[in-house]
């Protein structure tokens, strides 16, 4: 004879589930006894929806959160791209998370870090047009792309087709100031497997993304410019007290070897007015028993150019410019990057740096040696006057000694 209130999940007609809210309510006669029931009960299969949503939500903003969190105090770039996948993948359960970087001067998307189940099975070094894939087309529209059946997306690309069953992938740009600068990218092998809440989820996770990976580059250039704040007094003291001038141009390649990111050798050359060449004369990156023997006239490759105007290169890709001439077949080297030796107009040599990897210097690598060139001109017209004055100082000690005797 109680009443009761609860929660019971019915059938329709058509078979499909529905959650009511019941409550069932005794009715009583006279003598106390019950003689019916009264029962109302109320849908609330929507509410029952809303409510685990909240809940989900309130599980993803907490998760938003701590990777945030977690990747924003990261200042390493490759472990930020690491940490990001991973914890995306653990956190979220996406079958495969990978973020990708845009190289807008090679028109591509590169694979930065991978996490999931299709981790082992994409190339580590995987690079994709812009435009071309779902990435590719994030990359070159600033949107996300969201395909739950990529059988029937034709922006679709399965670069391991033989290993890669996907059957659903979400797309989302991660961008700075408007300017896609990378890709975060989400795989299932299940259609469908993604929704409005996933793709929140993505655009969040990028938007912190690209927080950290402008934290990560502010604390490398911050890094870059003490180190060569340090390594440009060092060399300025080091020239200046050193007048010896083989010495003097081995420190300076040495040096440089150590500050300009991805140098596979630096040679520096002197120009020799009387017969209009440039001589090298100290190396780095290559053993002492080989130090290149090319003489260049003036005006002849990149370094003869150099000293003849007065002004910097910086070679992107050598393999598309004539002028360069590889030393002993050393076409491997991609990159290069000539300064002058000159300071007031006058111009005594160039400093020439060569990487492996295309378009490698950048304009602060330019900046920094242009500097070197300068102090470096100085030092080196200093040593050869002191050189000078020792041996016309060594003839007339000679000379009196002569006379005297």
């Amino acid at each position: 004879g109680k009443g009761w209130q609860g929660e019971l999940t019915n059938h329709r007609k058509d078979g499909s589930t529905y959650i009511s809210e019941q409550a069932i309510t005794p009715v009583f006669n006279s003598n106390g006894s019950v003689t019916h029931y009264i029962s109302i009960q109320q849908d609330i299969t929507k509410r029952k929806a809303d409510e685990r949503s909240l809940v989900q939500r309130a599980t993803q903003l907490t998760l938003l959160k701590d990777i945030g969190e977690q990747i924003v105090a990261v200042l390493d770039l490759p472990l930020v791209f690491e940490q990001t996948v991973q914890l995306v993948q653990e956190s979220f359960g996406y079958h495969h998370v990978g973020i990708y970087t845009v190289n807008p001067q090679e028109d591509i998307v590169k694979l930065q870090a991978k996490a999931g189940g299709y981790k082992n099975l994409i190339p580590s070094n995987y690079t994709q047009k812009i435009g071309q894939g779902l990435v590719g087309w994030v990359a070159h529209k600033n949107k996300f792309a969201l395909s739950n059946d990529v059988e029937l997306d034709k922006r679709y690309i399965n670069i391991v087709p033989e290993k890669l069953f996907t059957k659903s992938e979400l797309s989302v740009p991660i961008h700075m100031s408007d300017i896609v600068i990378g890709v975060l990218d989400a795989q299932s092998p299940v259609k469908d497997a993604f929704d409005e809440s996933d793709v929140t989820v993505m655009q969040t996770l990028a938007d912190q993304v690209a927080i950290a990976i402008d934290n990560a580059h502010l604390h490398a250039a911050i890094k870059r410019s003490l180190k060569e704040t340090q390594a440009m007094a060092s060399i300025n003291q080091a020239l200046n007290e050193i007048l010896d001038l083989d010495r003097q141009l081995q420190l300076m390649v040495d040096s440089i070897s150590q500050i300009i990111p991805h140098i596979e050798r630096v040679v520096a050359h002197l120009y020799d007015e009387e017969n209009t060449i440039l001589v090298p004369a100290a190396v780095a990156g290559i053993s002492p028993g080989r130090k290149p023997n090319i003489q260049m006239q003036s005006g002849q490759g990149i370094a003869g150019e150099v000293i003849k105007t007065g002004v910097s290169i910086n070679v992107r890709d050598t393999h598309d410019d004539p002028r360069f001439i590889p030393f002993e077949g050393a076409t491997y080297l991609r990159s290069l990057l000539v300064v002058p030796i000159q300071s007031s107009g006058r111009r005594v040599g160039t400093i020439s740096v060569s990487s492996k990897i295309p378009r490698a210097f950048t304009d602060e690598d330019e900046r920094l040696l242009t500097m070197i060139g300068v102090q470096a001109s100085i030092a080196l017209q200093n040593a050869r006057l002191y050189t000078a004055t020792s041996r016309s100082l060594a003839e007339s000690n000679m000379l009196f000694f002569i006379n005297n005797l």
